[in-house]
């Protein structure tokens, strides 16, 4: 009984929310499909995009997203070093890179950054989309359990 009465509750709040994106994509095409396939899902907002990392800390921060999509290939200073900034500044977002580079080592070190996932762009855009709900249902989950006594 308990386990029904948890994701009846747990479906409630997903309803009530919807989930906040920040796009961080350097190709103009793939970042203006990536808006429209995210909106075409009605638990997703976009909340703010960029093709650069110029300034963008300022720019995420002010959107609050929960979840930041991001590819690491950004011209300037993208990479590991912004992922590490992203990381620190916003510790209640999500980071999920969205790559065509699957090298392990690439991986481990962007999980290591404080990424809390990696998709490779040739992924169904059903999985990008199932990805960023298992996200934000982990955030949540996370949060409120920081609520509970010891």
């Amino acid at each position: 009984a308990d386990e029904g009465g948890a994701a009846a509750g747990y479906n409630v709040a997903m309803a009530n929310e919807r989930i906040r994106v920040f796009i961080l994509e350097r190709h103009p095409a793939i970042r203006a499909g990536l808006r429209a396939l995210l909106e075409s899902s009605p638990e997703i907002v976009v909340v703010g995009e960029a093709g650069d990392s110029a300034g963008i800390l300022t720019h995420i921060m002010a959107t609050q997203p929960d979840i930041v999509l991001l590819d690491p290939d950004l011209p300037d200073d993208g990479g590991l070093p912004l992922l590490r900034e992203l990381s620190a500044a916003l510790p209640a977002a999500s980071l999920l890179v969205h790559t065509d580079d699957g090298a392990s080592a690439k991986m481990q070190a962007a999980f290591a950054a404080g990424v809390q996932g990696y998709l490779l762009k040739g992924q169904s855009s059903q999985k990008l989309v199932q990805t960023i709900r298992l996200l934000y249902a982990s955030r949540v989950d996370l949060t409120a359990n920081q609520d509970l006594p010891d």
